[in-house]
């Protein structure tokens, strides 16, 4: 489901666009003797804008990997 946040982001106030993953936990053992080492959460980036312009494409990866990391430490 693709929520929406109002996030201050190098001194300016962006609207972005993302789904968010809580990850899962990890299971040791099943009853057949598997295991699954769960998965952290995560967020996915689909759209940015500073005011009612969209600005995504200007965003390198990096970028979008330090507005990713913004917004997870909203969900601690």
């Amino acid at each position: 489901m693709v929520q929406t946040i109002q996030i201050t982001f190098n001194d300016t106030e962006l609207s972005v666009d993302y789904e968010y993953d809580p990850g899962e936990p990890m299971v040791m053992y099943y009853p057949d003797g598997t295991g699954h080492p769960g998965s952290a959460p995560s967020v996915e980036i689909h759209d940015i804008f500073a005011g009612e312009t969209g600005i995504y494409n200007v965003f390198d990866d990096r970028l979008i990997t330090d507005l990713e990391e913004r917004i997870l430490e909203t969900y601690e």
